[in-house]
């Protein structure tokens, strides 16, 4: 009987293994995933079955990462009566995500987003993503489709001295709020 001691990485997880090889049998004492200890599996089948489900594990987090789940939003300066919000989407590891995503908003007067309201006269992409109008011609609330990179902008044309907030609503439900979009008199 030959003593079995090692650690692996497999699907970016260190696999800590520890038992007794007895010819062609495989005697598992010890299983350690990521470090978490594991119930020892009973033959090189369950170990296997294990494995391959961390695989699909991993899969699954990664698809996770392509899901925005927090978002920025920067507002930019007027100019000839257009202010331009420009959305950039997070995944759980806070960094842009990978894949085009669709996000809804909507627009109000109060930064705690309780009251809806129109965004101005006119409401339209900038250079990234896709504006799609809730209600046809809507000012107020919408879909944003964003480019491959997590990125989607808004050129917002306003009414003279009014100020709205732009809020995102994440697949979780959690809103990410803009700060103050004021249109000059």
């Amino acid at each position: 009987m030959s003593e079995l001691d090692g650690t692996t990485r497999v699907f970016n997880q260190d696999v800590e293994i520890a038992g007794k090889l007895k010819g062609k049998n495989v005697e598992i004492t010890s299983l350690k995933i990521g470090g978490v200890p594991m119930p020892a599996p009973a033959s090189i089948q369950q170990l296997v079955e294990n494995l391959t489900a961390l695989g699909q594990i991993a899969d699954n987090v990664a698809n996770l990462r392509l899901l925005p789940v927090s978002g920025t939003i920067a507002i930019g300066e007027e100019a000839v009566g257009v202010i331009n919000a420009a959305v950039a989407l997070k995944n759980n590891d806070d960094t842009a995500i990978a894949a085009k995503s669709g996000i809804k908003f909507y627009f109000s007067s109060d930064s705690a987003g309780a009251t809806p309201a129109a965004s101005g006269t006119v409401l339209a992409v900038g250079t990234n993503g896709v504006l799609l109008k809730d209600g046809g011609d809507s000012l107020t609330a919408g879909t944003l489709i964003s480019n491959a990179t997590g990125l989607v902008d808004l050129n917002i044309t306003g009414v003279a001295e009014s100020t709205v907030y732009l809020h995102l609503i994440m697949p979780d439900g959690k809103v990410v709020s803009s700060g103050a979009i004021t249109f000059a008199a």
